[in-house]
């Protein structure tokens, strides 16, 4: 990544060109982007997970008017090459992870493992229905109380759907005929609050502070590769996974929390259940599509080819998803500067042409370089 560090900074500087604004035309057009405005809240519920104040840790927070200047085109630039960096080397862990792990586990193990991964996890996604990025997008004045009516959305989110898994994880035993999959399952779920432990990175996020951002998001999957690992060659089966998963989310968890930039409190509005509801809904649809799309070819496979034919799906479709990234890569770098000039359609239309751009100059190479090699890559790779 070192020697393409130049190259990227000049391909995203380019997509970014023109989201960059002038210093005297920002000034003049500052007003324009006004924060949206919101009613005094009549009514308000307020509980403190974290006693104190900022002390001062969030003071150097960059306000959505200050990401228009003449920060915008350096942030979305440097951010394109921090988010490369790290969701090439994330991606890059997961697949040495799968291949690591697919010669200490059996593909019983495996199959275990890919089940709840897709059936039991899939479950969740559901639940991801736009939270974080409705906090991004918004543009309140009092961005403390924006976020932990964010984080109290999120928290209450995570508890429903926990509890509505829970209750479907025998269900799905049922349904794969697989009754090895519930106490994992079930064990998995201690992830759970950990997980809304983590939305302060949100903060960085929105502010388009990528370094810290994605250095907090490092400790859950490198923690959890290294005890994955550990504890599959000592013998843990898939028991290494669902161990790994909760200690390396709890472990970035008390991170978060640590470096919270605002106190973590719940603190709801009336009509922050409708404003989210609003932004969420297509989201939930979209997410209901998918979750059936997968569930009928794992059902499927599992009931002709059992759970050794799930293990070996599960593992090639680590390696077709690693072709998707530069999706993730450009979005996630992209997504704050658009949500900064969202009045501005040009730069919209210009932000989504380029960006599928970039992502066939990297899928179509990787797509064809699999496809070449794949044979080479099970008898060496996997063994």
């Amino acid at each position: 990544m070192a020697n393409r560090g130049a190259p990227d900074e000049l391909v995203a500087a380019e997509m970014v060109r023109r989201v960059h604004v002038a210093d005297g035309e920002d000034a003049h057009r500052a007003g324009s982007l006004c924060p949206w405005g919101h009613p005094a809240p009549r009514f308000r519920c307020v509980a403190s997970f974290r006693r104190g104040g900022m002390d001062g840790q969030g003071d150097h927070l960059q306000t959505r008017a200050a990401l228009r200047g003449t920060s915008l085109r350096r942030k979305a630039a440097r951010g394109t090459i921090i988010n490369g960096a790290f969701l090439v080397a994330l991606n890059t862990l997961g697949l040495a992870r799968g291949f690591l792990l697919a010669g200490f586990l059996s593909t019983g193990d495996y199959g275990v493992w890919g089940v709840l991964s897709v059936a039991v996890a899939g479950l969740f996604w559901f639940k991801d229905v736009g939270v974080p990025d409705k906090y991004v997008q918004q543009d309140e004045a009092d961005q403390e109380l924006a976020f932990q009516r964010a984080f109290t959305m999120e928290a209450a989110m995570t508890g429903i759907f926990t509890v509505i898994v829970a209750l479907a994880i025998p269900l799905i035993g049922l349904a794969y005929g697989q009754w090895k999959i519930v106490a994992p399952a079930l064990a998995t779920l201690l992830a759970c609050p950990a997980v809304v432990l983590q939305t302060p990175v949100w903060v960085h996020y929105r502010s388009m502070e990528f370094a810290k951002q994605r250095t907090l998001q490092a400790i859950d999957p490198v923690l959890g590769f290294v005890v994955m690992v550990a504890l599959a060659v000592a013998g843990f089966g898939y028991w290494a996974l669902v161990i790994g998963t909760v200690v390396g989310a709890w472990a970035a968890a008390a991170v978060c929390v640590a470096k919270s930039p605002y106190p973590l409190r719940l603190r709801y509005d009336r009509g922050t259940l409708r404003e989210y509801y609003t932004f969420s809904w297509p989201l939930f649809l979209g997410q209901g599509a998918r979750f059936l799309n997968i569930q009928v070819y794992l059902l499927t496979g599992t009931r002709v080819l059992g759970l050794s034919g799930v293990g070996y799906v599960t593992l090639a479709s680590q390696i077709s998803n690693y072709t998707n990234k530069v999706d993730q890569i450009l979005a996630s770098t992209m997504y704050p500067a658009v949500c900064a000039v969202r009045e501005r359609r040009d730069l919209l239309f210009e932000s989504f042409v380029k960006s599928n751009r970039l992502a066939l100059l990297w899928g179509i190479p990787f797509g064809v370089g699999v496809a070449l090699f794949a044979g080479d890559l099970v008898q060496f790779g996997i063994g």
